[in-house]
């Protein structure tokens, strides 16, 4: 059997994030105040703003996570005749898509609208446009599934939720704006250190919520599944069959 405990799993997704924001920081500060744009491959390599490096592929790789985690559930919640197995697969689908997505830039594609919308400021990057419309249907879709949760995996849901959001769109949206002032409108400081470092520190809090919210969710999903341990024939906080009674089981509420 497998062991694994939610709250050491969540200390450790933790501790990778902080060594990826450290490291973000400190290349960028030697990039923007220095003008060492390589060290030895280093900045690209942790660069939270570049593609296929150390920080899109954990992000990638931790949203595959949550999508096995839900279809683990799903298929539980089907065992157990659950009205709303059907959320679960849909969340399980949505989060490999976010997973694709993270890895392939699939959403980047959207850019090619940008000139021709003739959009800048908060709605630079067009993408957040059909993103908010989507998460607005989504909210609607997921309410009543939302309020079915036990209480404190509701909180949980809701906290990584707010987190993600805040990091994918309200922080793209900030940016968008940061560079519409500093890029155009006071072109003198285009080049500036200071300014290039506000837009990386931005774009590190943006990766830092997104992360954030992503390990709160793989711990929620983890405190469910400790709770139906022995369907899954996986072992988490000690635990090793199936309780037989609800004051065995972790609680949740």
């Amino acid at each position: 059997m497998i062991s694994v405990s939610p709250k050491k799993s969540a200390r450790f997704l933790g501790l990778i994030i902080f060594g990826l924001v450290v490291a973000n920081v400190l290349l960028n500060g030697l990039k923007c105040f220095l003008g060492r744009d390589w060290v030895w491959g280093f900045s690209r390599l942790f660069d939270l703003d570049s593609e296929n490096n150390i920080p899109t592929w954990y992000s990638s790789i931790t949203l595959l996570i949550c999508s096995g985690l839900l279809a683990i559930i799903a298929h539980q919640k089907q065992q157990q005749g659950d009205r709303f197995v059907n959320y679960w697969r849909g969340l399980a689908l949505i989060f490999l898509g976010l997973s694709i997505d993270e890895a392939s830039s699939i959403h980047e594609v959207l850019a090619v609208f940008n000139q021709s919308l003739q959009l800048d400021g908060f709605l630079r990057f067009v993408w957040v446009i059909p993103a908010i419309v989507l998460l607005i249907i989504f909210s609607l879709f997921y309410w009543k599934f939302v309020q079915a949760l036990p209480q404190k995996i509701k909180r949980l849901f809701l906290l990584a939720a707010a987190l993600y959001i805040s990091g994918a769109i309200v922080m793209e949206m900030i940016g968008g704006k940061y560079m519409k002032v500093f890029s155009f409108e006071l072109p003198i400081l285009k080049n500036s250190g200071f300014v290039g470092m506000g837009m990386a520190l931005l774009i590190t809090l943006e990766e830092f919520l997104e992360m954030c919210g992503v390990a709160v969710f793989i711990y929620a999903l983890l405190l469910i599944l400790s709770r139906e341990v022995g369907a899954v024939h996986l072992s988490f906080n000690n635990v090793h069959s199936q309780p037989k009674s609800r004051k065995e089981m972790p609680q949740l509420y």
